[in-house]
């Protein structure tokens, strides 16, 4: 599995982590990944973990290879964007759009926001 975010990126951060939200059911999930690259105009990052604040770690710690539904519905709520030169966290940051590609299928993330926080 992998995720494409595009987003403005004038300090030059890079995102910790996304959060979506299944607007029916208030289910979150956060997405992190292993590997990435960051231009200023986005992310692309491979290796994606989808995590459930309900499970412990160790469940958490698995790919979301093959697992693309268990995402379908959801829409975006946060990302945490941080800046790795001066160790803090960014704000001001806009997401455009959130892609997740796995096997060659394509899910476009719905923005219910376009900030950060």
């Amino acid at each position: 599995m992998r995720i494409i975010a595009f987003f403005s990126n004038p300090a030059h951060c890079r995102i910790e982590y996304i959060e979506l939200i299944n607007p029916a059911t208030s289910q979150v999930v956060t997405l992190d990944w292993d590997e990435s690259e960051v231009s200023d105009e986005g992310l692309y990052g491979k290796g994606v973990h989808i995590n459930y604040p309900e499970k412990d770690e160790s469940e958490n710690e698995t790919y979301g290879n093959d697992r693309m539904s268990e995402l379908k519905g959801m829409i975006f709520s946060e990302a945490q964007f941080y800046n790795p030169d001066e160790d803090k966290e960014c704000t001001e940051i806009f997401i455009d759009s959130v892609i997740i590609e796995d096997n060659g299928e394509y899910l476009h993330i719905l923005l219910g926001t376009k900030t950060n926080n």
